[in-house]
């Protein structure tokens, strides 16, 4: 969902990019929001895996890739939200705490909830293992935009 999120921005914004932006200065964004991208990926996923080991067996690690996948699309879906509708809106912006703890709330309860049943189960496990074709994707892409990220930060 990071790289969506960043695509759909990204391409929003190139139209207006290429009157003044050279490409390779355009393809450095790209870089830059892919290598923010996949960290911010690893975290989330370190999340998880801390929370699968700390937790006991039945809540996480049976269906991690359900659990998973059904907490990070709450999450991170929730985010996007915020981001895209209320940030503009200062008296909104000072409710971030409020928002995140109660998306975390909602996305625990949520996953626990939908988890249970079956044709969402089925549903989940089947957008998972469709989007795993975008990991052979991304990961390369990303471990370039990261090896021109560090290159970048080195030399210039």
């Amino acid at each position: 969902m990071y790289y969506t999120w960043s695509l759909v921005i990204f391409l929003y914004n190139l139209p207006g990019w290429l009157f003044y932006l050279h490409l390779n200065e355009i393809g450095g964004i790209l870089a830059y929001e892919f290598t923010t991208n996949f960290i911010e990926s690893l975290v989330f996923i370190l999340i998880l895996i801390i929370a699968s080991a700390a937790l006991p067996a039945r809540v996480l690690k049976d269906e991690f890739v359900v659990r998973g996948t059904t907490f990070s699309l709450l999450t991170i879906g929730s985010m996007m939200l915020y981001l895209n509708r209320f940030v503009a809106v200062p008296s909104i912006r000072t409710w971030l705490g409020v928002w995140m703890l109660a998306t975390l709330v909602l996305a625990v309860a949520a996953t626990a909830l939908l988890t249970r049943i079956r044709i969402v189960r089925t549903a989940v496990a089947w957008i998972a293992d469709r989007v795993l074709v975008f990991l052979f994707l991304l990961v390369p892409f990303s471990l370039i935009s990261l090896v021109y990220v560090i290159l970048h930060v080195i030399f210039y």
